[in-house]
């Protein structure tokens, strides 16, 4: 009975080297050299484009000793977008591609990139620059009340106070509703405030 398992195995071995043997020699005579690559047919039903492929196409654009960068900062707490052009060759951009800039200026959000513009937006949890430097004094809902940045609608409001307006002369209420512009300073809004307050 050890014999027979001896002999039955002996015959499977032979006849998988049999089958292995016969596919290799089955894929020297066709001349199928394709074994292990990508079928034809999955490419049949593409059209050749390779004569319609543009350089411009395959290579990104890249940032070129005239091209024009903006940088867009976007004052969340006070509403206000300010654009800067810079020199892009001072700063060391030239011939940096879009993911090189972005990676370079990782705040930024590139909006538009092209060989010619360059338009970069961050958007920041502050006040801009002239918002916290500036304070004008106003009126809302009746008083006077000191809002950040310069005399201007939709101003962020900073305090409102308990003078009313109604105790000021009809011109003088014009000019407190068309915005006083000070240095945003607590001496210099107090020392406006006394003299509107007498």
């Amino acid at each position: 009975m050890a014999d027979n398992k001896r002999q039955n195995s002996f015959v499977l071995t032979v006849i998988k080297l049999c089958s292995v043997l016969l596919v290799i020699a089955l894929v020297l005579l066709t001349g199928n050299n394709n074994v292990g690559k990508t079928p034809d047919r999955f490419f049949s039903n593409r059209e050749s484009t390779n004569s319609d492929i543009k350089v411009s196409e395959i290579v990104s654009p890249i940032i070129l000793q005239d091209t024009k960068i903006y940088y867009h900062d976007f004052y969340d707490s006070c509403q206000h977008d300010y654009v800067y052009e810079r020199p892009q060759g001072s700063a060391g951009l030239v011939s940096l591609n879009k993911y090189q800039l972005e990676a370079l200026f990782p705040t930024y959000v590139i909006e538009e990139f092209s060989a010619e513009k360059v338009s970069m937006r961050r958007y920041l949890d502050a006040r801009c620059f002239e918002c916290e430097k500036y304070a004008f004094i106003g009126e809302k809902d009746g008083y006077v009340a000191i809002f950040y940045g310069k005399a201007r609608e939709n101003a962020e409001l900073k305090t409102i106070t308990d003078i009313p307006m109604d105790k000021f002369t009809l011109n003088q209420q014009q000019i407190i509703r068309a915005g006083i512009t000070v240095q945003n300073s607590d001496e210099e809004i107090n020392a406006i405030l006394e003299g509107l307050d007498r």
